[in-house]
């Protein structure tokens, strides 16, 4: 029996980036993952920190519930011109050795977030090039292992509201109803 969400919104689709230790990673990728993915910048001085945090919190008490491994924590820089591979390791590093960043083109980073119906806006007009903040939304994406979007948490959720547990077990239950 399949079972389908009906009125769900199109979020995702294919995208082609590199992850922090420079491989190439597609969505296909990470097929058979559940993904906790969060779109943001490593000069962002306030907001995408604190929404790292709480998907990392999320990523350990579903790893307690549900095995290690089984929960992907995701940051996708916005930011290609200042985010390189080595400053999204580092950067990613102070969080987690669990967090994996992406990073890519101005143009696949446009593209990836236009899947996602991310919002982001370099300004056009700053004094330092290096200096500058990103106006973006602040959404994160819950992923099946069947690559399909499941939910998204926005920054007023506490990490004690993200659901993914009810989203797994749901997605277990309809895989093996005998469980």
């Amino acid at each position: 029996t399949e079972v389908r969400n009906v009125g769900a919104p199109k979020l995702g689709g294919p995208f082609s980036l590199v992850d922090m230790h420079g491989r190439p990673v597609t969505q296909a990728s990470f097929r058979g993952r559940w993904l906790l993915m969060y779109f943001g910048f490593n000069h962002c001085p306030e907001i995408c920190p604190d929404e790292l945090d709480k998907i990392l919190k999320v990523t350990g008490l579903v790893e307690q519930r549900h095995g290690a491994g089984c929960l992907q924590p995701i940051y996708i820089t916005l930011d290609p011109e200042r985010d390189c591979c080595r400053s999204v390791r580092e950067h990613s590093a102070e969080f987690s050795p669990k967090l994996l960043g992406l990073i890519g083109t101005p143009q696949q980073i446009e593209k990836t977030a236009r899947l996602w119906r991310v919002y982001f806006n370099r300004p056009d007009i700053y004094d330092n090039k290096d200096d500058y903040l990103l106006d973006h939304s602040i959404i994160t994406y819950l992923m099946s292992p069947d690559a399909e979007f499941v939910a998204y948490y926005s920054k007023d959720f506490t990490f004690e509201d993200v659901a993914v547990d009810r989203h797994i077990e749901k997605y277990n239950k309809v895989r093996d109803p005998f469980q």
